[in-house]
């Protein structure tokens, strides 16, 4: 099964951000990871949308989030070593 890409983003200012970087580090469903940007994390798993949004709210109760399957091609204003990773997972796809 190959990976997905998902995006994770979540107000810093009002979460427990120190928490979501342990769960989203140590999580056993998600493959690889980036936090370029301090309010998102990108992240490569080969579990469902649904799968791991309950596992991550299992573990951070109580926060607000927003998660989404990243499924066309994307690009942006970024350091070259974020589109970098990014671009690993795009024939993935």
């Amino acid at each position: 099964m190959s990976n997905k890409l998902y995006i994770f983003v979540f107000d810093p200012q009002k979460s427990d951000a120190v928490s979501l970087h342990k769960i989203i580090k140590e999580n056993p469903m998600i493959h690889d990871w980036s936090h370029y940007i301090a309010p998102a994390y990108v992240f490569a798993s080969t579990q469902s949308l649904h799968t791991i949004k309950a596992d991550i709210k299992s573990k951070w109760p109580k926060q607000s989030f927003f998660m989404a399957e990243i499924t066309s091609k994307n690009d942006g204003w970024m350091p070259k070593d974020a589109l970098t990773w990014l671009a690993k997972y795009e024939d993935t796809k």
